[in-house]
């Protein structure tokens, strides 16, 4: 496969998850674009309800009609902390130096939902809505707190967590800390992964990888393995 235009490498945590879902659809979905893969309805819900909870905290406007139930977690967030930020986009080069987010020697990206200082002021709170299922898998947290140690160079800890909106209030937060000290630890984790996304990227080559996936959710009906059941 040739790559048309091909720009510099980046990449961001839903493209390394798409990547490694399949490398022949993130291809042809987000590179080549030789495919639509236009956005899920539950796509599209998560969106509307992320920009009604970025507009509730970062300028006080009422939640709509049918998201009033989550106000009790709005207040909360604002009760925590202070200087709260919402849907900050940080960038960062492959130095691991921050940078801004369309420069050229841009890398990595990452949007954060909802940043905080902690009332104790004891380093960062990073938060991410989850409109869907609760998941275990936690890896994204990581990251979020890589990037925060590479913007904040002044704080030594971080706690992020996942707020999952489909949940009770027992079992809706998702949260992890982390020190500066785990940063080698946690680019140890995903650089090898990175590393296979580049080398597909620098040579072009990108196979299919059959899965459950292609029997009925694979917009790349091209391919051998679509419609199968993987």
């Amino acid at each position: 496969m040739a790559t048309p235009s091909k720009k510099p490498f980046t990449w961001s945590y839903t493209n390394l998850n798409s990547f490694e879902t399949c490398p022949k659809r993130y291809y042809l979905t987000k590179i080549a674009k030789a495919v639509a893969d236009p956005p899920s309805e539950d796509m599209n819900w998560g969106r509307t309800v992320h920009k009604a909870l970025e507009d509730r905290i970062k300028r006080k406007t009422p939640l709509p009609t049918g998201m009033e139930k989550w106000e009790p977690i709005t207040a909360t967030i604002e009760q925590w902390g202070t200087q709260h930020k919402t849907e900050r986009q940080l960038a960062i080069t492959e130095g691991f130096q921050p940078t801004g987010w369309f420069e050229k020697d841009v890398w990595a990206r990452a949007v954060l939902d909802i940043s905080f200082v902690p009332k104790d002021q004891d380093g960062l709170a990073v938060l991410d809505y989850k409109t869907g299922k609760k998941d275990p898998a936690s890896e994204q947290l990581k990251l979020f707190a890589a990037f925060s140690f590479i913007h904040e160079v002044d704080i030594d800890k971080v706690k992020t967590g996942f707020v999952w909106l489909k949940e009770p209030p027992k079992s809706r937060y998702t949260v992890e800390s982390y020190h500066r000290s785990d940063t080698l630890h946690i680019w140890g984790e995903f650089l090898p992964r990175i590393k296979r996304m580049r080398e597909a990227y620098d040579t072009d080559e990108w196979p299919a990888k059959p899965s459950g996936l292609c029997r009925a959710w694979c917009p790349c009906t091209g391919c051998e393995h679509n419609g199968r059941r993987g």
